[in-house]
């Protein structure tokens, strides 16, 4: 397997992407949160993916190789992703996102639901509910730019890396760095939210899979119950052993689950396949 570096240009910017699995027809584009970039995310699953479909992992705006968006908002996101696949000559994706990443997935099936045949959202989606104060001083240039640097920086301190991520043989130095060298990046990412107003149009008329760490302290399975709820037909699978990452904690899992979803999610489950054990709920 080899997660190709690619970069296109999307109207005007430079975007950094990761593919590989080209010969296979169906596409699953993957969009990272705001620990890391693509690679960091998506690489540990891309080896059992790529064997069924086109896997596309973008560096969002502002994270990775990938310039900033000259307005930061959600719709503007939205745009982009759209903007990405036209660029490539994508009609039709399956859609997977972790944490932020779920929550513009979701957003863009609901906007766009001739683009995704199926949503994946891990362990995040849900609509944000900012304080009006905080809404407030996320609008003072200097002064927001920097409650929120520094707030990217808490939430992605050594302490807590260790409770977004259980297996601790992954956080390494290669991973903390990578980290690291995002925090401006998850910083503007969490101010748009708090200065943005969401879209009217959030339920996708797709078939949505929640596939969550079971153990996430932060984004908890009732959370995800909660988002169930408000997208109906949705299907919960919850990951034992996992927290916020379950598909960088256990990708093989989480491989096995995507593939199933999207191609046999009607078949009973084999219990001779890769990590079924682990499987609970």
């Amino acid at each position: 397997m080899t997660f190709d570096e690619k970069t296109i240009s999307v109207n005007g910017r430079s975007v950094r992407y990761w593919q590989d699995g080209e010969a296979n027809s169906r596409v699953l584009l993957l969009l990272h949160g705001g620990i890391g970039d693509a690679y960091l995310n998506w690489s540990p699953g891309a080896p059992a993916l790529v064997e069924h479909f086109r896997v596309i992992a973008p560096d969002l705006p502002g994270f990775g190789a990938t310039a900033a968006l000259p307005t930061m908002s959600v719709e503007a996101l939205l745009e982009w992703i759209k903007q990405f696949l036209d660029a490539l000559g994508i009609e039709q994706v399956a859609l997977g996102g972790h944490a932020f990443g779920a929550l513009l997935a979701r957003l863009f099936a609901a906007a766009y639901p001739p683009y995704v045949v199926a949503l994946i959202m891990i362990n995040g989606g849900t609509i944000p509910n900012i304080p009006p104060a905080m809404r407030a001083l996320s609008r003072i240039p200097i002064i927001g730019s920097s409650i929120f640097y520094l707030l990217a920086r808490s939430t992605l301190s050594p302490t807590e890396l260790a409770r977004l991520v259980r297996a601790q043989d992954i956080l390494n130095d290669t991973f903390a760095a990578q980290v690291q060298a995002n925090l401006s990046g998850f910083a503007g990412m969490m101010r748009l939210l708090a200065v943005h107003p969401m879209p009217q149009k959030r339920t996708p008329p797709v078939p949505t899979l929640l596939l969550w760490g079971a153990e996430d302290e932060i984004v908890t399975l009732q959370e995800a119950e909660r988002i169930k709820g408000a997208l109906g037909d949705a299907v919960l699978s919850p990951i034992a052993g996992c927290a916020n990452m379950p598909h960088v904690e256990a990708p093989e899992v989480f491989a096995w689950q995507v593939i199933q979803f999207i191609e046999t999610r009607n078949r009973p489950s084999k219990p001779d396949l890769p990590g079924v054990g682990k499987l609970r709920g």
